[in-house]
């Protein structure tokens, strides 16, 4: 079983693998650029850069509606769609997970600072990040890895939040 977490952002994307338990990780980063084709590019490089050979489920994370300036509001839903275009010619099943979601699964709470996410990640998972797109990417791993593997525990809270993905999960195979 090969899960892949996706955080995406526009200067420091976080990836996460988890595979028969072992974990593996990434930052892809990349800098603003100033015309139109350039940042097409760096969009499409973001999209490309990460494998997907024998990925069995993605989840990313959703994107954040509380961006202040709309031009990265509209270049983090481009990415988001273009990795969603990636995985869906690839037919590798995709949740996407509001930042809230993802706040609650792992910390209990739908929202609070950041540090708080790799606090309580590192309680519940004993695993140190030291960037949060790496910690969140993790995190989204994780909830893929419970929605494919019933025997995996999670807390009461926990509990909601995958049995609806497990839903969702059901409908995402269905090309």
């Amino acid at each position: 079983m090969k899960i892949l977490g996706i955080d995406p952002s526009l200067t420091a994307t976080g990836i996460a693998f988890i595979e028969n338990g072992v974990f593996k990780s990434g930052l892809i980063k990349t800098k603003p650029t100033y015309t139109v084709m350039d940042e097409l590019k760096r969009l499409l490089k973001i999209r490309d850069s990460f494998a997907l050979d024998g990925v069995d489920i993605a989840v990313m994370e959703g994107v954040a509606f509380g961006v202040r300036k709309t031009s990265s509001l509209a270049q983090l839903a481009a990415l988001n769609y273009l990795i969603r275009e990636r995985l869906y010619k690839n037919k590798i099943p995709l949740l996407i997970i509001p930042p809230t979601v993802l706040k609650k699964y792992i910390t209990g709470k739908d929202n609070g600072p950041k540090d708080t996410m790799l606090l309580e990640t590192y309680k519940r998972y004993e695993m140190s990040f030291s960037d949060n797109n790496l910690c969140d990417a993790f995190g989204l791993a994780k909830i893929g890895e419970a929605v494919l593997d019933e025997s995996i525990k999670i807390l009461a809270f926990q509990k909601d939040i995958i049995n609806n993905l497990r839903e969702q999960y059901g409908e995402s195979k269905n090309f």
